[in-house]
């Protein structure tokens, strides 16, 4: 959609996509609402897409944040300072987002197992327990066997990288797809031990480059030029320094400058910028 209505302003020759992990899980409205804690009755905060047969449908856009009419008292006074007053719906997210996290925190701290900490939510799967990432939705598209929500979304995932190329190619540019890295695929000795010990988490198999693998499949199938940038992160691991940022897992200044050098070493290789005789 940013392609759509302002990216092709710039007029690129080139697009270059970054698939995160978190991409086939926000693409899917249920596991979207999952992974934020979101209250399915109100409006999602976003546009997002729906397949319907084989192809896509656009829901809520133009966007709007308007939410479920109704309620008396705080509820109606609740639904007013949300739709207007920014400063409002910020707090209610924040404290949605974060209270589960700092709540666990200290019931950890406190020796309570995580299956007997608070649950926010009464769904299965949507515990507080979501904030550490053990019953993330992101998490389990590492898994080696999907449900068919995590099925479905990589079919919805599909669809919108085959329709951002239309959009690319009919402005006469290129669209390459690259993969992005993971602290769970970079360090999997890291984490082992936290998966081996939860219930949770105990008998599942994991193949932390199959989001990687099911991209480049995705992208193959479309002739979509793809790196993934996994592979050379395991590589460049042991000698590399810190790739991610402890607790956090985004790039350090070491991973920045490992993807700046490989992104071009392989935008020149492949050609799909000016190269040798074309420079």
């Amino acid at each position: 959609l940013y392609y759509e209505n302002e990216g092709y302003r710039y007029d690129a020759d080139l697009v270059v996509v970054m698939f995160t992990v978190n991409d086939v899980t926000d693409n899917s409205i249920h596991l979207w609402e999952r992974s934020y804690h979101w209250n399915p009755q109100r409006v999602a905060p976003k546009p997002y897409f729906t397949v319907e047969g084989e192809s896509l449908v656009l829901n809520n856009f133009p966007y709007s944040n308007v939410v479920q009419p109704g309620g008396r008292g705080f509820a109606a006074a609740h639904n007013w300072l949300y739709v207007h007053l920014y400063t409002y719906r910020l707090l209610v997210d924040l404290v949605q987002t974060q209270l589960p996290l700092l709540q666990a925190e200290w019931e950890t701290r406190l020796g309570i197992p995580p299956a007997e900490q608070l649950s926010w939510t009464t769904e299965p799967g949507d515990s507080v327990a979501i904030a550490f990432g053990l019953d993330s939705p992101q998490l389990y598209v590492y898994s080696q066997d999907y449900s068919d929500e995590y099925v479905e979304a990589w079919e919805l995932t599909g669809l919108l990288v085959e329709r951002l190329q239309g959009d690319v190619e009919g402005n006469g540019a290129r669209l390459v797809v690259v993969s992005n890295t993971s602290a769970y695929a970079t360090h999997p000795e890291e984490y082992a031990a936290t998966l081996a010990g939860d219930p949770r988490t105990s008998a599942l198999t994991w193949d932390w480059n199959r989001p990687g693998e099911r991209m480049g499949e995705i992208a193959g199938e479309s002739g979509i030029p793809f790196l993934d940038l996994q592979p050379v992160f395991t590589a460049q691991a042991p000698s590399a320094g810190p790739l991610h940022i402890p607790d956090d897992g985004h790039w350090t200044p070491e991973a920045h400058q490992l993807v700046a050098d490989s992104l071009f070493e392989w935008l020149m290789e492949s050609c799909l910028v000016p190269c040798g005789n074309d420079q």
